[in-house]
């Protein structure tokens, strides 16, 4: 029985095995990879949903008329929704990491600045407005460093006394 061989026919050259010819240097330096001069590098990926800081500040606008939230943070009447940075997302068309990547580029930054800043706004005065301590003081730890000691201090009538210190300020007023 005779085996047949796989691959090649016999007889047939290897094209792996040609050796090229080396050019010469002159025209070698010559040929330059890349764009040609002037002309546009292409866009990766597809367009971005929102094209411009002008479109996205349009988008935020029309989201806190949405939210019937003022562009300080306050309710405009008596019906509002909470805004939040999720739901503004939704409404953009936008992801989480999308609005976190348009915070990065300089175009954007300030409307993402906005937005947070006009959100923390209606949280801060959601907070107080609604007289919630636990959240006051939540807010206080966290966003601005205020740190609770508890000290109870020693009196004749067993009364505890909780005592908060509260940071002072360290700069110089001129």
């Amino acid at each position: 029985m005779e085996q047949k061989r796989r691959g090649r026919p016999p007889g047939s050259k290897n094209k792996s095995s040609k050796a090229k010819k080396p050019g010469n240097k002159a025209e070698a330096t010559k040929k330059k990879r890349g764009r040609p001069p002037g002309s546009k590098a292409k866009q990766a990926g597809r367009p971005r949903k929102i094209g411009n800081a002008l479109e996205l500040e349009e988008k935020l606008h029309a989201y806190l008329r949405e939210c019937s939230i003022s562009f300080y943070g306050t309710p405009i009447d008596e019906e509002y929704t909470s805004p939040t940075i999720t739901s503004f997302c939704l409404y953009a068309g936008i992801s989480l990491d999308t609005f976190a990547r348009y915070g990065e580029k300089k175009e954007f930054s300030g409307v993402i600045k906005k937005a947070r800043m006009i959100i923390q706004a209606f949280n801060e005065w959601y907070i107080y407005n609604n007289k919630n301590i636990t959240g006051a003081i939540f807010m206080l730890k966290c966003k601005f460093g205020f740190i609770e000691e508890d000290k109870r201090r020693e009196q004749p009538d067993n009364n505890e006394q909780a005592v908060v210190f509260l940071p002072s300020n360290e700069r110089e007023i001129k």
